[in-house]
């Protein structure tokens, strides 16, 4: 470990970005980076200023991803760019990747966080968007910078329940139901936000040592645990002793309706009850966390019970 590498990261004072910067800065990463850099608009936000009292190898740097100049300024001898700014414009990432290739950094893991597009049998605006930014990211860096797009399914802190987007997937908890799109006991992945970071900050290490870089490929998927409906509806039933009824709509006709539509919960519905964000049997678990022995990978059974103690439900 050469403890020489610096690491910036973009979007550090959300919920995910935070959770790489904590993760980074703890063993033994605390060891491998010797500078991580927090891009954001404003050094003097609370949330920054939480994050720089994590540590002497913290430096805020003020980074406006619409600004060439101040793209260019932030990036000087970064080493590794992690981003999870979430949805940016093509114009945008053209900034973005010019002051990576300016800079020969020589690692970037853009947010995707998400699905992986090219499991996708249609083509959508946001799919192709972010697909078409990775092909210009790998031909920009011509070979010189490492491209690691990760894809993790549902966040089970926002994708459930009364949490974040879970009501707009289906999950009327006021009303016991649950609606799906397609068969309820069609599953799907679910990574919890701490195991992406913790993953994020073992891929950095791997893909910036020489000895290890070739063992990540250009597209990982995880998949921290594989449930369907009709399972989140048991582990609800047994946290609350209530009765969860499942419903289900016609898969074909909502395929028909998100091609006429695409918004992105009509498409994530629609992935979900395609069993296409499903990567249980198809995933790089075993690279980032071979055997569980860096950590154990949270359960959905999990954050429901600790959503239903907090009172979430």
């Amino acid at each position: 470990m050469s403890g020489n590498y610096t690491i910036a990261i973009a979007g550090a004072t959300g919920i995910l970005g935070g959770l790489i910067a904590r993760a980074v800065l703890h063993p033994p990463y605390d060891q491998i980076f010797r500078q991580v850099r927090i891009l954001t608009r404003d050094v003097s936000s609370p949330k920054a200023q939480a994050l720089k009292a994590l540590g002497g190898a913290v430096e805020l740097t003020e980074f406006n991803p619409v600004d060439e100049l101040s793209v260019n300024n932030a990036l000087g001898g970064v080493d590794i760019f992690i981003s999870s700014l979430g949805r940016t414009t093509d114009e945008v990432h053209k900034i973005i990747l010019g002051g990576l290739v300016k800079n020969k950094v020589k690692v970037y893991i853009p947010s995707e966080y998400g699905n992986d597009h090219s499991k996708n049998d249609f083509e959508v605006a946001v799919s192709t968007s972010k697909l078409g930014q990775q092909d210009i990211a790998r031909k920009m860096g011509n070979g010189l910078l490492k491209v690691i797009a990760v894809y993790t399914g549902l966040f089970p802190e926002t994708g459930l329940i009364n949490s974040g987007i879970g009501p707009l997937l289906g999950f009327d908890q006021e009303n016991l139901t649950y609606t799906t799109v397609g068969d309820p006991a069609t599953r799907v992945t679910y990574t919890s936000v701490d195991d992406i970071a913790k993953s994020v900050a073992r891929l950095s290490h791997l893909a910036i040592e020489p000895s290890t870089a070739d063992s990540v490929p250009d597209h990982v998927t995880l998949s921290g645990a594989a449930v369907s409906y009709k399972d989140i509806a048991g582990f609800v039933e047994k946290a609350t002793d209530e009765r969860i009824t499942l419903k289900s709509l016609d898969i074909n006709a909502w395929r028909e309706k998100m091609l006429k539509e695409p918004t992105l919960i009509n498409v994530i519905r629609y992935l979900i009850g395609s069993g296409k964000m499903n990567y249980e049997d198809d995933n790089h678990n075993e690279l980032v966390n071979p055997g569980q022995s860096l950590w154990k990978w949270k359960t959905v059974e999990e954050v429901i019970i600790e959503q239903h103690v907090s009172g979430e439900f």
